[in-house]
C-alpha cells in the first residue's frame, strides 16, 4: 500500500493485539498451555516497548517511511547513541536495499520483480538446506 503522506506522518498508533509466547506441555494429546498468572505491570510494560517498536518497524517497512524507521530503531535498546543512528539506517537500508526497495523509490517495477524470484530462489534454496 502506497501512502504519499508516508514520509511526515505522524499518527502511527500501535495496535492492540500481540502473541506472546508462554509455556506449554506437548504430548500425543496436543499442546496443553501452563498458567502463569497476570504478568507483571513492570514486565508489561516492558513487553509495551517491545510490541510497539516492532509494530513500528513492521509500519515503516510496508510504507517505506524513514522517518517511522528511524524513531523504531532510535527507540531499539541495543541503540547506545542517537546520534549515530541515522547513519546506522542509512547503512541497513543500503545492505538490505535488495528486500526493501520501498525504501529505495529510484528502483523500478522490473528490479523489484526481480528482487523477489531472486529472493524467493533464496529462501527455497534455504528451506532445502542446499
Amino acid at each position: 500500500m502506497y501512502d504519499k503522506h508516508a514520509e511526515s506522518r505522524t499518527d502511527y498508533q500501535p495496535s492492540s493485539e500481540a502473541i506472546a509466547e508462554t509455556p506449554a506441555l506437548v504430548d500425543a494429546n496436543g499442546v496443553h498451555l501452563l498458567p502463569v498468572g497476570e504478568i507483571p505491570p513492570g514486565i508489561l510494560g516492558l513487553m509495551f516497548h517491545h510490541i510497539t517498536n516492532q509494530e513500528m518497524i513492521v509500519e515503516a517497512a510496508l510504507t517505506g517511511n524513514k522517518n517511522l524507521a528511524l524513531q523504531a530503531l532510535v527507540n531499539d535498546p541495543l541503540v547506545r547513541n542517537v546520534e549515530d543512528a541515522p547513519k546506522m539506517l542509512e547503512e541497513l537500508l543500503q545492505a538490505n536495499a535488495e528486500y526493501l526497495s520501498q525504501f529505495h523509490p529510484q528502483r523500478t517495477r522490473i528490479q523489484n520483480s526481480c528482487t523477489m524470484r531472486s529472493y524467493l530462489s533464496k529462501a527455497k534454496s534455504f528451506a532445502s538446506g542446499d
